[in-house]
């Protein structure tokens, strides 16, 4: 009996040693395709290959139509080389190019967690690269696609479907038959830092049915789109994306929302020379645009035919009196609220290291347009993350809903005092403005001012010089005729 269970526990530990043995992992391997490497063609190499293997691509010209059905990276000849920089990748003979004439796409992937770096993708009827079959079942996602030109295909250099958090960046999608980017029923991806211009009649990127992706930091401009549901970047049925840093030029619409399409945030976008900047349809609704600069679109800066109030507040119009009708910025419709607006063009900002206020009162006076301001603080520069100030830059000081920009002028022998004194029969509302840099304290008089619309006393206070810019928001204390606010 001993014996027997001797030999059962011996078994047992045989079928655990090679259990622990055979799930070592196996390590990744690499692969070389082109002439005179392991692989003539990337399908073969894609075939031999296991999950988690890398291959390498040399220069040359691929008749090919590939599908990626595992997880793999596939690597150009130009991986980790941008071709959004003006003069890179000019060379066709230093590419890896995957020429899909006679095929609809060019590159399918099937799988998630799949890179694609530094290629060349042309000829394909429909599109260069397309991350899942359209219409199939969601795959898994996390893939990333950068750094390759998509150029020259028939319908889009990319077009992806029911797939979630992939990452297209830094590329060039250009002379594709209807559009750049076509994205359908995907979230939370990032299209960043690529550059779409020139495709068909589509629009540069077009987003329906997809929820919380980011569109950061692109070029999109002279794309064809022909009409109202294309241009720039077209978002339907698509709730709480970010449209950011974008600038998007020369074509039909800059930016166009459509159908159910709600709590979009439009900020720090050039929006210029398109018919319109931005344009609303159907029944989109808590989409707001800030901190844009929509210039020159020749038709309307923002048009709305929803019928719902669309928030486009502190924005630059391209003129210091506000978009028209009533200033003579680009013209906004009905149902666009503008004011407050900004008085000159958005810059990017960087905070400053701090910024304070000591003491705040506001008179309100009884004759219109004749209430006073009086701020002082203190405040210092961030010069790490930022570049300093000069005294050729504009100061922009913001108190409730008031708004100036002024240019100061330097005092003391080392110039480290600015100071600004209101020229006379000049309109504005800031009398007299101080800086000293060896303290960093602030002292801001205006006057002239129209309050009627100030309600709350929660003020915020901002000081923006060039790009660094100070913010506080502070709770003032209501008396008869003033309010006043002192630190504590």
């Amino acid at each position: 009996m001993k014996r027997k269970i001797f030999s059962i526990l011996f078994a047992l530990v045989l079928v655990l040693s090679f259990s622990l043995v055979t799930a070592v992992p196996v390590a990744a391997d690499t692969i070389t395709v082109g002439a005179g490497e392991t692989y003539d063609t990337i399908g073969a190499a894609i075939t031999a290959a296991g999950p988690g293997d890398t291959i390498n691509v040399a220069a040359g010209t691929y008749n090919e139509k590939l599908v990626i059905d595992k997880q793999l990276t596939l690597l150009g000849a130009q991986y980790e080389v941008d071709p959004t920089v003006a003069g890179v990748r000019t060379d066709e003979a230093e590419e890896s190019v995957i020429d899909a004439t006679g095929s609809e796409f060019g590159i399918t992937i099937m799988a998630g967690s799949v890179t694609v770096d530094g290629f060349t993708v042309t000829g394909a009827t429909g599109s260069g690269i397309q991350i899942n079959e359209y219409g199939g079942a969601e795959i898994a996602g996390g893939n990333t696609v950068t750094n390759n030109i998509l150029s020259d295909n028939g319908s889009r250099g990319l077009q992806q479907w029911k797939s979630d958090n992939n990452t297209i960046a830094n590329n060039l999608m250009s002379n594709n038959g209807r559009g750049g980017v076509t994205i359908w029923y995907s979230d939370d991806n990032t299209i960043a830092s690529n550059v779409m211009t020139g495709n068909g009649a589509g629009s540069g990127l077009f987003l329906d049915h997809g929820d919380n992706n980011t569109i950061e930091n692109n070029v999109i401009f002279l794309n064809v789109g022909q009409d109202d549901g294309h241009g720039g970047i077209r978002v339907g049925n698509s709730c709480g994306n970010t449209i950011t840093g974008n600038t998007l030029s020369g074509q039909y619409q800059g930016i166009t929302m459509r159908y159910e399409t709600h709590n979009n945030i439009i900020t720090n976008n050039t929006i210029e020379d398109n018919k319109k900047g931005i344009s609303l349809w159907h029944t989109p609704s808590g989409n707001e645009a800030h901190h844009n600069n929509i210039v020159g679109n020749t038709e309307y800066g923002v048009y709305n035919d929803s019928g719902v109030e669309f928030d486009a507040t502190l924005n630059w119009w391209g003129a210091t009196n506000g978009p028209a009708p009533s200033g003579s910025g680009d013209a906004v419709s009905d149902n666009v609220l503008y004011d407050p607006w900004l008085k000159a063009p958005y810059r990017p900002t960087t905070s400053m290291s701090s910024f304070t206020i000591d003491h705040a009162k506001i008179d309100f006076k009884k004759k219109v347009d004749d209430d006073k301001i009086r701020v002082q603080g203190k405040l210092e520069l961030d010069l790490v993350n930022g570049d300093g100030v000069a005294i050729s830059e504009a100061v922009t000081v913001t108190v409730g809903p008031r708004s100036e920009t002024i240019t100061m002028v330097e005092k003391g022998k080392k110039g480290d005092r600015w100071h600004y004194q209101r020229p006379k029969r000049d309109e504005g509302n800031i009398k007299h403005m101080t800086i000293n840099w060896k303290n960093g304290k602030f002292d801001i008089r205006m006057d002239k001012a129209d309050l009627s619309e100030l309600t709350d006393p929660e003020v915020t206070i901002s000081i923006q010089i060039g790009d660094d810019v100070g913010e506080e928001t502070i709770t003032m204390r209501e008396k008869k005729h003033h309010w006043d606010y002192k630190a504590k």
